[in-house]
């Protein structure tokens, strides 16, 4: 054998193989880093999307929890403001005066007016806006005929109409006695009790709706 084949050879080989080695091992450390430093992104990102999701929930609890607390509070104003006046028309009959202004239904009416801009703004596109807004223009209306059967005054046509639309198909009363302002504290027995049942019907659509839309959670 040569001296070529001995001893250059073998010391090109070794030259090359170390040069080779030299770039490509820099390159596969800065490409590995390259990967490990997309995937801590990757990782911190993700972490930022579940935090963000996890504060939205909380967040969609709370207002959720307001809304209800608010509905509550109009359905217990309205049934006290309106057994008022049916109390006091069983006890005095025409005797007593209107209660426009009293307490319960001051706050029913400011409540009202509150929860209805909160469901407006958080369930815009839900059918549950327009359901809640029936529900407590119902109620306004019963509060007026409970009122001018209070001071032994019949109901406009227009504010029996919309009562026994609402809730004809759901109580069992005499419609005949109760527009003439007789049996009024057994006629709110039943209302109170259909009024319960769908303010609790509304607060389970509100749980199960998102937040800004009427899609289903």
């Amino acid at each position: 054998m040569s001296f070529e084949e001995d001893f250059l050879y073998p010391l090109y080989l070794l030259i090359i193989g170390g040069g080779m080695t030299g770039i490509l091992i820099p390159f596969f450390n800065k490409l590995h880093e390259s990967k490990l430093k997309k995937i801590e992104i990757q990782r911190e990102e993700a972490q930022k999307r579940i935090e963000r999701a996890r504060e939205d929930h909380r967040r969609e609890l709370e207002i959720k929890s307001e809304i209800i607390k608010n509905i509550s509070s109009v359905y217990s104003h309205a049934c006290i403001a309106i057994f008022e006046l049916s109390d006091k028309k069983s006890i005095v009959g025409n005797e007593i005066k209107t209660t426009v202004e009293g307490e319960s239904f001051r706050k029913f009416f400011s409540e009202r007016e509150i929860t209805t801009s909160l469901i407006e703004a958080y369930f815009r596109g839900s059918k549950l806006v327009n359901e809640w807004k029936e529900y407590v223009h119902s109620i306004t209306q019963l509060w007026v005929i409970y009122d001018f059967a209070a001071i032994n005054r019949e109901p406009s046509e227009h504010d029996m109409a919309d009562i026994k639309e609402y809730f004809g198909k759901l109580v069992t009363i005499d419609w005949d006695k109760f527009e003439k302002g007789e049996d009024m504290v057994s006629a709110y027995n039943q209302f109170n009790t259909v009024l319960y049942d769908l303010k609790s019907k509304i607060i389970q659509k509100i749980l199960h709706e998102e937040i800004n839309t009427g899609k289903k959670i």
